[in-house]
């Protein structure tokens, strides 16, 4: 390469929109604000069907991407890679891919650190199959009722539909679905954030309708996320 081509390459490079990813850690600056470092952690769910899997079946390793049945729900277990009790050793983590068994495990950061009423990160996702097939999923999570124990909570899910055509599969936001929960405890509607602490034992809660893959974005923000609005619920 000559040097006008390489001084070209260079100028183009430094011109490119760059997207942060959050991948493997943040650091914080001195005020213990989140700075991202790297690009976009993805998240992937591969559809395996059942009777694919038998004794030869691998389902090891770690990497970014898990097993979902192609027809029928999963749970998918959430742990706080802030919190450092958890089994988590990165920001976003697989520690459980073998979704086929019924649930899975994935770590993910605090999206409300500290005080914070919005969230700092976003989630995209968009889903991969034959036309007209769908994926619907929601957080749930145990709350503590005063009057009647712990129940089971799941805000009202997000539905990812395969486009038919020559329509583009496009990325929808899901942050509200995965990353906020409304209830209403005790008579009085309240909004909650994912690891808030008055939640337990938070999942994902995933019914797939034959979508063969589905994939989940996760861009660090700085403003504009989804709120934990306290007893606002939208």
């Amino acid at each position: 390469m000559n040097l006008t081509k390489a001084l070209l390459a260079i100028v183009a490079l430094a011109a490119a929109p760059s997207h942060a990813r959050i991948g493997d850690s943040f650091e914080r600056d001195v005020q213990g604000k989140r700075s991202l470092v790297g690009h976009d952690y993805q998240l992937i769910m591969n559809c395996v069907p059942k009777e694919k899997k038998n004794e030869n079946f691998d389902s090891s390793g770690n990497g970014r991407s898990m097993f979902i049945p192609c027809e029928g729900k999963t749970k998918i277990y959430l742990y706080n890679s802030d919190d450092s009790s958890t089994s988590c050793t990165r920001d976003y983590e697989i520690l459980d891919r073998d979704g086929l068994d019924g649930s899975a495990e994935f770590c993910l950061p605090d999206p409300f650190p500290g005080d914070a009423t919005e969230a700092v990160y976003q989630i995209k996702a968009r889903v991969l199959g034959k036309s007209g097939k769908q994926l619907t999923i929601g957080l749930c999570a145990t709350i503590d009722e005063l009057d009647d124990g712990k129940s089971t909570f799941c805000t009202l899910p997000a539905t990812l539909k395969v486009p038919g055509g020559s329509r583009g599969k496009s990325w929808d936001d899901v942050s509200q679905e995965l990353l906020t929960i409304c209830a209403e405890v005790d008579g009085v509607q309240s909004k909650y954030g994912l690891f808030d602490d008055d939640l337990e034992d938070e999942f994902w809660e995933l019914t797939n309708d034959g979508v063969k893959t589905a994939q989940f974005r996760f861009y660090a923000i700085e403003s504009g996320g989804v709120t934990r609005d306290g007893a606002v619920c939208k």
